[in-house]
C-alpha cells in the first residue's frame, strides 16, 4: 500500500498485508520531512473499487461506517460519527498498531503518531478518542500524560482518554479513575479490545447526556 507525501512528494510504503494495520483510515509519519501521510486502511485497501457516481446523481448524506469483524469474527456496530478521528499517540508502534485495530473496527479515522507529536496534535483538539502509554518523563519536554494536565478543561472533556499498559487491568474503572483516565486497557489485549471501548462509550454518553445537553443550550444562547 502506497500514499504519496503532500509536503514532500516522498512515495510512502506499507506492508498490506500486515494483520496490525487498522481497517480503517489511518496515518503514519514521512520518513522523509516527517509529515503525517494519510493511509485509507486495510479495509479499503481489500475492497472493490467502485465507480464514481454520475454528475447528474442527487448527493447523499454520509453514510455511518458498516459494521466490522471483531477480533471474535461478530460484526460490531461502530460507535464513530461519520469523519470522527481517534489519536493514538505512543512511542511503541506495535502496540499502537493493535489499539488502532481495535478503533478502526469501531469506525474511527486513526492517526498514529509519537509521543512527542502527539503532545501538540491533542492541543488542536481535533480527536475524540486519544490513546496513549502513562509515561513521564524525568526532564526536558513533557510526555502526552504529562501534557493531560495542563490542558484547558474545555479541550479534556472533549475528547474520551484510553491509557494502555501493562499494568492495567481491563476495563478497570478503579484504576482508570487514579490515573484520570476514561478506560484502561491491558497491553496484551490492545487489538481486541473493541467491544471493551464501545461498551464504555456507550456508558459515558448516558452518564454525561444531561451535561452535554446542558452544555449545548449555554453555547447557542450565548
Amino acid at each position: 500500500m502506497q500514499a504519496t507525501c503532500s509536503s514532500c512528494s516522498n512515495v510512502v510504503t506499507v506492508d498490506e498485508s500486515n494483520p496490525k494495520l487498522p481497517e480503517g483510515p489511518f496515518s503514519v509519519k514521512c520518513p522523509k520531512c516527517q509529515s503525517p501521510v494519510r493511509f485509507p486502511g486495510r479495509g479499503a485497501a481489500k475492497g472493490p473499487k467502485v465507480a464514481a457516481p454520475a454528475a447528474t446523481a442527487a448527493p447523499s448524506a454520509p453514510a455511518r461506517p458498516s459494521p466490522q469483524p471483531t477480533s471474535s469474527g461478530v460484526p460490531l456496530k461502530p460507535t464513530a460519527l461519520p469523519g470522527e478521528r481517534a489519536l493514538v499517540t505512543m512511542d511503541d508502534s506495535s502496540q499502537a498498531a493493535e489499539i488502532a485495530r481495535s478503533l478502526g473496527i469501531l469506525g474511527y479515522e486513526v492517526d498514529i503518531m509519537s509521543d512527542a507529536d502527539g503532545v501538540r496534535a491533542i492541543e488542536q483538539g481535533a480527536h475524540v478518542i486519544v490513546a496513549m502509554a502513562r509515561t513521564v518523563a524525568e526532564s526536558g519536554a513533557l510526555t502526552c500524560y504529562q501534557r493531560l494536565f495542563l490542558l484547558n478543561s474545555d479541550i479534556r472533556r472533549a475528547f474520551f482518554l484510553i491509557l494502555v499498559g501493562d499494568e492495567y487491568t481491563t476495563g478497570d474503572g478503579v484504576q482508570a479513575f487514579v490515573v484520570h483516565g476514561d478506560l484502561v486497557i491491558a497491553s496484551p489485549e490492545a487489538g481486541s479490545c473493541e467491544s471493551t471501548i464501545r461498551d464504555r462509550l456507550i456508558e459515558r454518553t448516558r452518564l454525561f447526556r444531561a451535561f452535554v445537553d446542558c452544555k449545548r443550550k449555554n453555547d447557542a444562547t450565548g
